[in-house]
């Protein structure tokens, strides 16, 4: 009886809703690592002459008009240092993917720099 009891019992368990998790996203946060990721894109469209730089100057223009709403006044420092961060692990990507002397550590940086940035563009195009 004891174990038909303990098997009722983590089967309810196993049944049972899980618990509501609170999810809590910083806009503050993602709208500044966007801010700094569309700086180095954008950086490197310059750098090599690409012709989607005009585009990439949009849509920054967009993300930092949305940053620039978000921040309250307190956070405007953090919301630099976040943007001045992630511009620079977004660069480091954008030339590992560029300069990698392995084809395959090149591919994988440019896929996980087009992923974030196609994430942070993701943001403005459907808002």
């Amino acid at each position: 009886m004891g174990a038909l009891r303990a098997l009722l019992i983590l089967s309810a368990l196993c049944l049972a809703p899980p618990a509501r998790a609170e999810m809590h996203v910083d806009l503050v946060r993602v709208f500044s690592q966007c801010a700094g990721a569309y700086m180095a894109e954008l950086e490197r469209a310059w750098l090599f002459g690409d012709p989607e730089t005009d585009r990439l100057h949009r849509e920054r223009r967009h993300i930092v008009a949305v940053l620039d709403a978000l921040t309250p006044e307190d956070r405007h420092r953090e919301a630099l240092s976040l943007r001045a961060e992630a511009r620079a692990a977004h660069g480091a990507l954008l030339r590992e993917a560029s300069f990698a002397p392995v084809a395959a550590d090149a591919e994988r940086a440019q896929a996980r720099a087009a992923l974030l940035i196609g994430h942070c563009r993701g943001l403005i195009l459907k808002s």
